[in-house]
């Protein structure tokens, strides 16, 4: 029951944020609460959610098209996702804040941060804004889902937590989209780089400039 007072949190959140951030009048396309494509209103991917938004928007939030319906198409989005090529299989056991899950890693839970991102805090004492909702956010996308990680040239940090990417399979889309992509293209967090960690810094470089151009959560009083 909790998991789906979460995500219906999210779909809500999301429906004003892409009502409220359109950047231009365009043609009205669909997309998922975990997919990267969008799509057309008779697409067979929208099964589970619908959200409408503008061609325009989709575009620069970095949803590609749906090869499936074929919608309308300008450019390349911005941090298009591709599948990799090592990951390893897990289990998410719970959602610890915006930017750290715990997983079943070889057998035994492991806490693992999300690679080139930071979101607002929500543990420590702290509860910085937005923080909740990043939260929530990631906790409708992987809560007690089965998810790849895949690990660039460090493999902890100084706390011991795994240091990853997360892949995770979204609706109506053939390969797994980059959750840490994802946080910061919907304006869930900001770019952290910290080397020798830095496989994906463009493409989450690009989703944090159009979250911020679509002046989405975090970036939404950013002039």
């Amino acid at each position: 029951m909790r998991r789906i007072i979460v995500a219906a949190a999210v779909l809500a959140l999301l429906a004003l944020t892409s009502a409220g951030s359109a950047l231009s009048s365009n043609v009205t396309v669909y997309i998922t609460r975990t997919g990267s494509c969008y799509h057309t209103a008779q697409c067979s991917c929208l099964h589970s959610s619908a959200i409408p938004l503008t061609l325009t928007d989709a575009i620069e939030r970095g949803y590609r098209p749906c090869k499936l319906c074929k919608p309308p198409a300008l450019d390349e989005p911005v941090g298009a996702a591709t599948a990799p090529t090592e990951t390893i299989e897990v289990s998410v056991v719970r959602v610890i804040d915006g930017d750290t899950i715990k997983v079943l890693y070889t057998g035994k839970p492991e806490s693992v941060r999300l690679i080139g991102i930071d979101t607002p805090e929500i543990t420590r004492g702290k509860n910085e804004p937005f923080g909740a909702q990043a939260g929530a956010f990631l906790e409708a996308l992987l809560a007690d889902r089965m998810v790849l990680i895949e690990f660039d040239v460090g493999q902890r940090d100084r706390y011991g937590r795994l240091l990853a990417y997360v892949w995770a399979q979204g609706d109506g889309d053939p390969a797994p989209i980059l959750v840490n992509a994802q946080l910061a293209r919907w304006g869930y967090a900001q770019l952290l780089t910290i080397p020798p960690n830095v496989k994906y810094v463009e493409r989450l470089r690009k989703a944090v400039g159009a979250a911020r151009l679509a002046r989405l959560n975090l970036w939404r009083d950013i002039l």
